[in-house]
């Protein structure tokens, strides 16, 4: 996904229903960090 933004593929990254320790993985790693972490929410939906 880094690559697709440097190629202007893209205008940012972004994750989904990502946990705080995964996130932190991610920026330990990433050089470009994720611009949103979208979390869905509803009563039929229990993320564990």
């Amino acid at each position: 996904m880094e690559d697709c933004q440097k190629l202007g593929l893209t205008k940012s990254i972004g994750v989904c229903n990502f946990s705080c320790k995964k996130i932190q993985t991610l920026l330990a790693a990433a050089k470009i960090p994720p611009a949103v972490n979208q979390v869905e929410m509803n009563p039929h939906y229990y993320n564990s």
